[in-house]
């Protein structure tokens, strides 16, 4: 295990020392820890507590960039535009921030420069005298399961308008979903 190593259990106890009136967190890990105890133990550790959600599978990647592929040479538009426009369409993968006006291209390059599927967007000056509203979109690399789920929605709808046959059968793709937790 490597420092920044990300473990994955649950919350068992929360006490309280009553002489120091520190807490003391107990969890339980889902994989061996015990050969890694003495290389964190003693150390000030920074520790990150957030709800588990499934990773996307790479074969749910590869039926998604696929069927944007074929969608592409029938429509004619690049993969990459296709890519970037359904990323807007996902939902709850985006923040708006308030950017001050004369940084606003410099943070949009800045945003867009960490993968193809981070989209930036200006929106509308804000209240705030200087400022305007920017809506950043995440790529779909920092996805959870239901949002990969979506933006592969996206794309199989967008394939069987254009009237292209699905790569794989419904059954085919229904098990792709279900061996990360979709379906």
């Amino acid at each position: 295990m490597s420092t920044g190593a990300e473990l994955r259990g649950h919350m068992r106890d929360l006490n309280i020392d009553w002489k120091t009136g520190k807490q003391i967190l107990s969890i339980e890990l889902q994989s061996d820890f015990r050969p890694y105890y003495d290389q964190y133990k003693d150390k000030e550790l920074s520790i990150q507590i957030k709800p588990y959600r499934k990773k996307r599978s790479l074969d749910a990647n590869a039926l998604f960039w696929a069927t944007v592929s074929d969608v592409s040479e029938v429509i004619r538009v690049p993969p990459r535009d296709i890519y970037r426009s359904m990323v807007r369409d996902v939902g709850g993968n985006f923040e708006i921030l308030p950017i001050k006006d004369e940084r606003v291209p410099i943070w949009i390059e800045k945003w867009e420069s960490k993968g193809i599927g981070w989209v930036c967007e200006v929106m509308q000056p804000c209240r705030r005298k200087g400022y305007t509203y920017v809506i950043a979109y995440y790529g779909s690399s920092t996805y959870d399961t239901e949002q990969m789920s979506r933006l592969i929605d996206l794309a199989l709808q967008e394939a069987r308008q254009q009237g292209i046959p699905p790569r794989m059968t419904a059954a085919e793709i229904a098990l792709t979903l279900e061996r990360w937790g979709r379906v």
